[in-house]
């Protein structure tokens, strides 16, 4: 479900599987091709919409969406940000990481950041791997290129 609360893209969310194909039949989604879909994450990411991989099954790890939105818009990251019930959302398997030789602490990847992983330390920038999702929104915003992805741990 998704709430429209900005002015941005809802066609952002891109369905998988057997889940995509009852979508279109619903009329609710349309299919796309690949470079289709990445014209849409492109899109997404210029207005700072996190990417997402959801559960169908979260036990079984089953992805069955991945979705581009915004805290105040979805309802999967409401719960998240809420109520901390974090089962649908799936981690990226990777964590943002900080070269404090680069860092000028500007603070444009903490604000960028929903889970709130990110603070200031002596003017740097620190990462909270524990609250860290990997989602990447950090990168694409920083002037010096001091933060990146690695995989977790």
């Amino acid at each position: 479900m998704t709430y429209k609360n900005r002015d941005k893209s809802l066609r952002t969310c891109i369905a998988l599987n057997e889940f995509s194909d009852e979508l279109v039949e619903r009329r609710v989604a349309e299919k796309i091709q690949p470079d289709e879909a990445e014209e849409v994450l492109g899109l997404a990411n210029e207005h700072g919409l996190l990417r997402q991989a959801l559960y169908i099954d979260w036990i079984r790890r089953e992805v069955f969406d991945v979705c581009s939105c915004c805290p105040c818009c979805c309802m999967y990251l409401r719960a998240y940000m809420n109520y901390g019930i974090k089962h649908h959302i799936a981690k990226s398997g990777f964590v943002s990481i900080v070269n404090p030789d680069k860092c000028i602490g500007c603070g444009a990847c903490i604000e960028r950041c929903i889970f709130e992983a990110r603070s200031l330390v002596g003017n740097k920038c620190v990462v909270d791997e524990e609250k860290c999702f990997g989602c990447g929104l950090c990168t694409t915003v920083c002037p010096t290129g001091a933060v990146g992805l690695v995989r977790a741990i």
